[in-house]
């Protein structure tokens, strides 16, 4: 995903039949919150296009693990 980074501490629960993801990606640390929110939106729907639910796409500053 462009913008995206470094995709870790990828956890997944299965919860009634569907698996709950929480992944966390590095974003451009000079994005306003606005602009890396709208890169996490387009993270998780990637995501829900392969998994029937995701929970949290977390934002962090890029190299900050």
């Amino acid at each position: 995903m462009e913008g995206a980074g470094n995709p870790h501490r990828a956890r997944m629960w299965r919860i009634a039949g569907y698996w709950d993801i929480d992944i966390d990606v590095e974003v451009d640390p000079r994005l306003t919150v606005q602009e890396a929110h709208r890169i996490a939106s387009q993270v998780e729907k990637a995501i829900k296009e392969w998994v029937e639910r995701v929970l949290v796409v977390h934002v962090e500053p890029l190299g900050d693990s």
